[in-house]
């Protein structure tokens, strides 16, 4: 057996380190209409959204938890994607954004609990 290994004060300790921000496969629409398929992401002062549409161009949306006056669960005819349910970010400086899930069951209610803390919060 080994002797354990002491951590020189260089090391860095592995629970300190930043972990990868949270990511998600979703979809959403521009203003234009066009679907995009992509991530979501995260971040400490914001989420961010990349991805193509079906033309090939690549999208980025980047909003600023400031800038969320409010996230649910959308279920009413207006806040569907295809049908079924989608996380409705209601922005200060664009309006209304639908994200829609792929594949991932409950990864759109993990996404609003997430986002529910910064918004309730005013983080930002």
């Amino acid at each position: 057996m080994r002797p354990a290994r002491s951590r020189s004060e260089h090391e860095p300790v592995p629970a300190l380190l930043p972990a990868h921000p949270p990511r998600y496969a979703v979809v959403w629409n521009l203003r234009d209409g066009r679907r995009v398929a992509g991530s979501l992401e995260l971040l400490p002062d914001r989420v961010r959204l990349d991805g193509r549409a079906g033309d090939g161009r690549r999208c980025v949306c980047e909003l600023t938890y400031a800038s969320l006056t409010a996230v649910r669960i959308g279920r009413v005819k207006s806040e569907l994607m295809d049908g079924r349910p989608a996380l409705v970010l209601e922005c200060r400086d664009t309006g209304r954004l639908l994200i829609g899930d792929v594949g991932s069951p409950g990864s759109l209610q993990e996404l609003a609990d997430r986002l529910s803390v910064p918004v309730a919060s005013g983080r930002g």
